[in-house]
């Protein structure tokens, strides 16, 4: 079982420095910015097992939150298939935020 366990910390541990990386971002983001919400995170489907550094609903407290994947899983409110439109868009809008 031990064996078992360090090949898959082995194998995680360079996504969850990545994960990482990115919720310092994000942290950054939400203290710099004070959004007021709602937040929609788009993709924010994660493998079970990832809540502990997936779950970025913790880093906007009192504020609505809506994960949105194309799959139900962890981390998902809603499901919706985005059209490549509707993603650039986003881009579009990231561009009037950032």
């Amino acid at each position: 079982m031990m064996e078992g366990t360090n090949a898959m910390l082995r194998r995680f541990k360079p996504t969850i420095l990545a994960i990482e990386v990115i919720n310092a971002a994000v942290s950054a983001f939400s203290k710099s910015f004070s959004p007021s919400g709602p937040i929609l995170d788009i993709g924010s489907y994660h493998q079970p097992g990832y809540e502990k550094w997936c779950d970025r609903r913790v880093l906007f407290p009192g504020l609505e939150y809506v994960g949105c994947d194309i799959r139900p899983g962890p981390g998902v409110d809603r499901i919706r298939k985005c059209s490549s439109s509707f993603i650039f868009r986003c881009f579009l809008r990231y561009g009037h935020v950032a």
